[in-house]
């Protein structure tokens, strides 16, 4: 199902989840997710149309959970000109998440 934004459902199925997938965003609120350095996630984000977005300036998300070894699977989007991306096996040993995550 595609919302508004492109975004696909976030739903897994019963054959992803036996093969060991699951969501990172349910689809609905920003609950696993906060800022870098930060408990909550940062003003800025929100969830609209089931997708992610930001609305207003805003620091990096991230993750509540941390990860070994995985596969990440997803539809993303980005508006024109925009400057943003995907960083992974980020630390908060840095100033900020494209320091030390690639």
């Amino acid at each position: 199902m595609s919302s508004a934004y492109g975004a696909a459902s976030s739903s897994v199925t019963l054959g992803d989840s036996a093969a060991g997938w699951r969501p990172l965003f349910d689809g609905q609120t920003l609950a696993g997710w906060r800022g870098y350095k930060e408990q909550g996630p940062p003003a800025g984000w929100a969830v609209k149309n089931g997708a992610i977005v930001r609305e207003a300036e805003a620091g990096d998300l991230i993750t509540e959970e941390t990860f070994g070894n995985f596969e990440l699977s997803l539809e993303w989007m980005i508006s024109k000109g925009g400057n943003s991306g995907i960083l992974y096996r980020v630390s908060e040993d840095g100033e900020k998440t494209y320091v030390t995550g690639p």
